[in-house]
Parts: structure tokens; C-alpha cells; sequence
């Protein structure tokens, strides 16, 4: 039986038989991203759950107790995907999530120099 998340009801549960491959958070403010997302991980067996901005990331991850993998949106309003990661660097129980950046946008000079500043939080660049 697949994971159930804390803000789905029972009865919406989809077939048991069907094992999941890992949970997954697509977290990203526009919905159409969320939903071509969503469906691919789905068609791969994951189970998925979504936030629409970095504070809803987090709150899900705090009711859910987190999960494999997070697909995290660079820019969005409240809390954006930067600082989202800077936050689940900071709590020792999302030390072994993995987690992807998503951009539509091509910065990609700022976009690396920011991330390996984020990687060295964790400790994982020199």
C-alpha cells in the first residue's frame, strides 16, 4: 500500500497493489508544472504530493515526515526554492532527502554559484 500524506482522505486512496517506487515533493507555484510533473512521476509508480511555494514545502514535509526526493522550483513567492533548501539543510531529518532544482529560467551563472554556496551548508563542496 502506497504512503498515504496527511492532507488526503482515506477513501481516495488508489490501488494497493500497485508499490510505489519512492515518494516525491514537486514543490513549484505554477500549476501546470505541477501537473505534467505529477504525472509523470506517477506513470513511474511514485508517489507524489505537491506545495505551491517553499513555507507549503515545508509545512507538508514536517506532516509527512518528509520524503525520497524533493523537485524544487527556483523562483516562487513566500519562500522561494533557494531558501527552501536552505531550511531543509538546517533540520537533521531531511539530511537524506534528495533534491533537484527546477528553473524555466536561464541564469545559469547565478544559478551555480548560488547552489554551490547552498551545497556548502551541507558540506558538500569545497
Amino acid at each position: 500500500m502506497r504512503k498515504r500524506f496527511a492532507h488526503e482522505n482515506t477513501a481516495a486512496m488508489t490501488d494497493s497493489s500497485h508499490s510505489a517506487a519512492g515518494s516525491v515533493l514537486i514543490v513549484d507555484d505554477c500549476r501546470t508544472t505541477r501537473m505534467i510533473l505529477r504525472r509523470a512521476l506517477e506513470a513511474l509508480s511514485f508517489v507524489v504530493d505537491e506545495a505551491v511555494h517553499g513555507q507549503d514545502a515545508l509545512q507538508r514535509c514536517d506532516a509527512n515526515g518528509g520524503y525520497d526526493l524533493a523537485l524544487i522550483d527556483w523562483n516562487m513567492p513566500v519562500m522561494d526554492g533557494l531558501n527552501l533548501v536552505y531550511a531543509l539543510n538546517e533540520k537533521p531529518q531531511y539530511q537524506q532527502m534528495s533534491i533537484l532544482m527546477i528553473s524555466t529560467r536561464n541564469e545559469r551563472h547565478r544559478l551555480s554559484d548560488q547552489t554551490v554556496q547552498c551545497g556548502r551548508i551541507k558540506g558538500k563542496a569545497g
